[in-house]
């Protein structure tokens, strides 16, 4: 797990600020270890967001999940 920057919306869910959202390995390569998809993950409920590619996508998806202005 890695800390996010403040980039990363809010939780829609608790309104945890980016302090607590931590950017997580959601799955791993079993022949090479590469990190294959990216989430990022609320600390304090536990939310998930939308997987992505790398970091950055999982960021993206984070921010322009549905419902969010």
């Amino acid at each position: 797990m890695n800390n996010t920057n403040s980039k990363l919306l809010p939780c829609p869910f608790c309104g945890t600020t980016w302090t607590a959202l931590d950017i997580c390995v959601s799955n791993i390569d079993p022949v090479s270890y590469a990190c294959t998809h990216y989430t990022v993950e609320c600390n304090n409920c536990g939310t998930v967001g939308p997987e992505g590619t790398s970091e950055e996508e999982a960021q993206e998806a984070w921010n322009n999940r549905r419902g969010v202005k």
